[in-house]
């Protein structure tokens, strides 16, 4: 199935403008960010911006892994992802050029502070709902992470709960290290 931006996300169009009007974006990304904005985001239109600066995408991998961390920000502002920020999540990676790994490798203390902080949200009951459960599954799928990077990532969380008094079954992680440890 091939992934489709939905143009008429006014959210993803909101995000992607402040990007373009951000005063530390490169001229290249604010270009870039114009793109999703004005409707004609492709993977060849990228090039053709990159194309006029003398760059291609793999020379500017650590921005646009930049550009979707904000992008990500911002969806996560409502600590919600839809359906639809996850398809468009996917799609900009898939045209940014970003591999599984990429954001693990690269920005790594980026990802964990948004993990962190949807986990606090999320633990802070002492339970893993359904519902939270799904939102850890797309978190996890959004930065391409493994179920063991993520448990990791989220074990201080877990732990909390832990020393509140939660059932370790309710939390939503295989992470024996902590189970043991309590």
């Amino acid at each position: 199935m091939a992934l489709i931006l939905q143009y008429d996300d006014t959210r993803l169009c909101e995000a992607f403008e402040t990007i373009a009007n951000s005063d530390q974006a490169s001229d290249y990304i604010r270009e870039i960010a114009l793109l999703v904005v004005k409707d004609g985001l492709t993977r060849e239109a990228v090039q053709g911006v990159l194309a006029g600066y003398g760059l291609r995408i793999g020379n500017i991998r650590n921005e646009l892994l930049d550009v979707l961390i904000a992008y990500a920000n911002y969806v996560l502002e409502d600590n919600l992802i839809t359906e639809k920020e996850q398809r468009n999540f996917g799609f900009l990676k898939l045209i940014f050029g970003i591999r599984e790994g990429d954001f693990y490798k690269h920005k790594l203390p980026e990802i964990k502070a948004i993990i962190a902080k949807q986990a606090e949200k999320i633990y802070s009951d002492n339970t893993v709902s359904e519902t939270e459960a799904l939102h850890g599954v797309n978190l996890q799928e959004m930065f391409d992470l493994s179920y063991a990077q993520f448990d990791q990532i989220k074990a201080d969380e877990v732990e909390k709960a832990l020393d509140r008094g939660a059932n370790f079954l309710d939390l939503d992680t295989a992470n024996v290290k902590l189970l043991k440890s309590k």
